[in-house]
């Protein structure tokens, strides 16, 4: 899964990105896996309510294509703003980490 190469490999690509000192990595890491948790209350928690798991889980991998760009483009201009990379990580723990959650509970209604 996407949330595992990127936990994996994170201090790579923060390092690319500008983050060096290695405290500021552990929180990026840190709350990556926070973003995943509460993109899965908070995701989960709506598609539950509403029950559309197709239209929820084709914009949750969109969103994933676009935030992980800003990850690999680390040697370039875009990728060198740490901030935009802190964010682009917490927006792909909010969009990527629902996805299986989602689908698992599809699989239960059905």
């Amino acid at each position: 899964s996407i949330t595992n190469i990127v936990g994996a490999f994170i201090d790579e690509v923060m390092e690319r990105g500008g983050v060096t000192d290695q405290f500021s990595i552990d929180l990026a890491g840190a709350g990556f896996e926070i973003a995943i948790l509460l993109g899965g209350i908070i995701i989960g928690g709506y598609v539950d309510r509403t029950k559309q798991y197709k239209s929820v889980t084709l914009a949750c991998l969109l969103s994933t294509i676009f935030l992980v760009i800003p990850l690999g483009l680390t040697d370039h201009y875009i990728g060198n703003e740490p901030f935009l990379l802190v964010l682009s990580l917490l927006g792909l723990g909010m969009a990527a980490g629902p996805v299986q959650p989602i689908n698992a509970e599809l699989a239960v209604d059905v």
